[in-house]
């Protein structure tokens, strides 16, 4: 079982309340199964075969953000997420995976997106008329940008196009794979990593943008697990990293003043897996006319909504809902004008709790915002 790489883990968590204070899913559900200690007494138990995989012990291993609080609060640096994603390797392979978790991996691989959409529906690109073809930085939107947040590629594109940046997009652009790795699909997500680095590669990129942190965090760490070295041979900046490199080469300005007090949702992947919290900031500040206020729960402290590629969502959006409002009420008690994140499956889970309490927007869009 994949779950005995972590036995030092669920050694040390089985008896540690640490950060049940900490946990997203055991704050909100108040259930012990979702805490990390609880997870860490089931699967001990799992190993000891005093219990075993099954309909009532599988779901709690699904009940997870992965979002990293645990890790970060842990004085030890003991991986749950990484146990996590091991369980549910162990769940897959025993053929022990949820409907609903059957029904992501499928739509994945059937239709290129984790909603099952058709594969036809374009790549919310249309506005840039930029055609696919070999260029020296490939622009990957990922699934919620291409199909749910297209405005958000629409800025991204604009702020490529105004820079002069010789870029290109993947034709009929595929999901990345996260989910498919996340769920515990690991051979599948493997056979998907390799093949979609094969079109990238043909694309003769040097440089991979992506706005989503799901696929940002999938190539920079997931890909290189299954063996695919794709951060290797091409470089992978989040948007944020590749308009703050824009900016510092003079290549665009912002000079509209937009006036407005703005609060900022640090996002788990960029902040907690890749120590991203103040380059958004910084972009936030060089905007004219903005007021930047912090949340109270802010950088390794804040709050999540979602798993990557928008899991959450799919498998328990009660719960995703929930978690939402909570930060919508975080962004509201600053006075803010403005909530703003620097992720499109976060600015949707976010934007649908909203109502007309606050603005929500991604950090591309209010950055386009800007440019004369």
């Amino acid at each position: 079982m994949h779950i005995r790489e972590y036995t030092d883990v669920i050694n040390a968590c089985k008896t540690c309340f640490m950060c049940r204070h900490i946990c997203t899913m055991g704050t909100e559900t108040q259930h012990e199964a979702d805490t990390p200690r609880g997870k860490a007494i089931l699967l001990h138990s799992i190993l000891n075969k005093t219990m075993e995989l099954n309909e009532e012990t599988v779901a709690p291993l699904y009940r997870c953000t992965t979002c990293g609080a645990c890790k970060n609060n842990c004085v030890g640096n003991y991986d749950m997420p990484s146990l996590v994603q091991a369980a549910r390797a162990d769940v897959v392979e025993q053929e022990k995976a949820p409907t609903e978790v059957a029904r992501i991996k499928d739509n994945i691989l059937n239709k290129g997106n984790i909603f099952g959409l058709k594969k036809d529906i374009p790549v919310g690109m249309q506005s840039s008329k930029k055609s696919a073809g070999k260029a020296d930085v490939l622009y990957f939107a990922g699934c919620h940008t291409a199909y749910l947040q297209s405005g958000i590629a629409e800025a991204m594109t604009r702020i490529m196009t105004q820079a002069g940046e010789n870029f290109t997009v993947l034709p009929g652009e595929v999901c990345c794979g996260k989910p498919l790795y996340l769920l515990g699909y690991r051979k599948a997500a493997q056979d998907w990593a390799g093949k979609l680095f094969q079109q990238i590669k043909a694309t003769g990129c040097k440089k991979i943008v992506t706005n989503c942190p799901s696929c940002y965090d999938v190539f920079k760490r997931n890909y290189e697990a299954m063996g695919v070295s794709i951060a290797t041979e091409i470089e992978v900046l989040h948007a944020a990293e590749y308009i703050s490199d824009l900016m510092a080469n003079g290549k665009i300005e912002l000079q509209k003043q937009l006036g407005m007090i703005v609060t900022y949702h640090d996002d788990d992947y960029l902040g907690r897996f890749h120590s991203l919290h103040e380059l958004p900031r910084q972009l936030l500040s060089a905007i004219p006319g903005i007021e930047p206020v912090e949340m109270r729960w802010n950088r390794e402290e804040a709050a999540s909504c979602c798993e990557a590629g928008g899991v959450l969502q799919q498998l328990y959006p009660q719960i995703s809902r929930s978690l939402a409002a909570r930060i919508i009420d975080g962004a509201v008690a600053t006075g803010a004008d403005r909530l703003v994140t620097v992720c499109p499956i976060t600015k949707g889970a976010l934007s649908a709790q909203a109502t007309e309490r606050i603005d929500v927007c991604d950090i591309i869009e209010l950055m386009v915002e800007t440019l004369m």
